[in-house]
């Protein structure tokens, strides 16, 4: 029995549903919300500091879940995917400084 750390979606006016998946199996989450926030190290911090439990992305946390800062409550089930781009104009302008960026977020996510 935890509080929640929930993160506002702006463009909804509202908290983001917590949902968990397992492969085609879609669990909706009913949380008690002690702290909400727009902001994703506010409520990392919130969360190592004991305000309650947060939905994150695994690679944001994979350090403090490794050196046991934070616990994953729920290993088998996963948040739901979703779909990162990287936009940007026409191949012929694209700069050194944006294919260095956006090789370095493949190579990031490529370890998730």
């Amino acid at each position: 029995d935890h509080y929640a750390i929930d993160f506002w979606d702006a463009a909804h006016g509202r908290a983001y549903e917590w949902e968990f998946r397992r492969g085609n199996e879609a669990l909706p989450v009913s949380v008690r919300t002690r702290l909400m926030t727009s902001d994703a190290p506010t409520m990392l911090n919130a969360c190592l500091s004991g305000a309650g439990i947060a939905q994150v992305l695994e690679f944001a946390t994979r350090e403090q879940v490794r050196d046991g800062r934070l616990i994953d409550l729920f290993p088998d089930w996963s948040d739901e995917l979703f779909p990162l781009h990287a936009i940007y104009p026409s191949r012929q302008y694209r700069t050194a400084k944006v294919r260095a960026f956006v090789e370095f977020v493949m190579e990031l996510l490529a370890e998730v």
